[in-house]
């Protein structure tokens, strides 16, 4: 067994002895003479794919090399993409929160008719959730001139009324609040009457209306400006139920509030051109009493 390895390392060796001795031969003679002038492009031809042959695993092997870099350098760029990807969607929609205020905004200001100069845009900083209480806190207060007494609007029509005001926070009485009394009017019939609070759900309440009173249900009422609480115009509720009984000599009148009382985030303090005065809450009482 020997042996033979021995021969085959021998045979290896002159061979290789032969084709570097034969290398040479054909340098030399390629260099010196045009003897193979002729045979070089061909040998060229046959060389070339041998040289692609043997470039092949250099190129494996750097491509191997190479291919982590390129996964790592893939990771970070997809990374880099989410990251960005995340940050045009907030900035997207802080665009769109922006974009959703002014539109708001400019619904308040359409709705009340009176210039900017006029009016001031508060936010809702917390809802009273006491059920027989109907108030908000706002973030607006008499360093800003807000007054007790100041009404407070939506985009569809009449909130409220500030009935405390600190430096920087004051408190909004909705009208559903049980200590509200707006007079209004219908824009019907032209019927002044007086819309209480029950201070539970979302209703007003007209007491004591004569059954012959000009009222129906889906008549719209808005402010009087009676008493000069309120000014004139704006509007409030739509009466939902007009109830008369044989048993009583008036009629029940149920209306219900045309802003948005249940979902309420800003609102609109307005200055009207008239100062408006305190006005006292007239009790309820039976006409019949009198």
């Amino acid at each position: 067994m020997a042996t033979l390895m021995t021969y085959g390392i021998g045979r290896s060796r002159t061979r290789l002895v032969v084709l570097a001795l034969l290398s040479l031969v054909l340098m030399g003679l390629d260099t010196y003479t045009d003897s193979l002038k002729q045979t070089r492009p061909i040998v060229g031809l046959i060389v070339v794919p041998v040289h692609l042959v043997a470039m092949i695993p250099g190129l494996i092997l750097a491509r191997a090399n190479s291919l982590p870099l390129d996964v790592v350098r893939l990771q970070q760029d997809y990374q880099a993409l989410k990251e960005n990807r995340l940050l045009l969607n907030s900035r997207l929609q802080r665009f769109e929160a922006i974009e959703a205020e002014n539109d708001r905004l400019r619904s308040l200001l359409s709705a009340t008719g009176y210039t900017p100069d006029e009016v001031l845009l508060a936010e809702v900083v917390q809802v009273n959730v006491d059920p027989y209480s109907r108030t908000l806190l706002i973030n607006r207060g008499t360093v800003e001139g807000v007054y007790e007494g100041q009404v407070a609007l939506d985009a569809n029509g009449l909130l409220g009324q500030v009935v405390r005001s600190g430096v920087f926070r004051s408190t909004v009485a909705l009208i559903t609040d049980s200590t509200q009394a707006i007079p209004v009017m219908s824009v019907r019939s032209g019927l002044h009457v007086l819309a209480y609070g029950t201070g539970q759900g979302n209703a007003l309440t007209l007491p004591f209306l004569e059954p012959t009173a000009n009222l129906r249900e889906g008549d719209v009422l808005v402010t009087s400006g009676l008493g000069q609480r309120f000014p004139r115009g704006y509007p409030v509720a739509r009466v939902t139920r007009v109830v008369s009984s044989l048993e009583e000599s008036f009629l029940r009148v149920t209306a219900l509030p045309l802003a948005q009382l249940d979902s309420i985030s800003e609102l609109l303090l307005l200055w009207p051109a008239k100062p408006v005065v305190p006005f006292d809450i007239p009790p309820k009482q039976d006409p019949s009493s009198g």
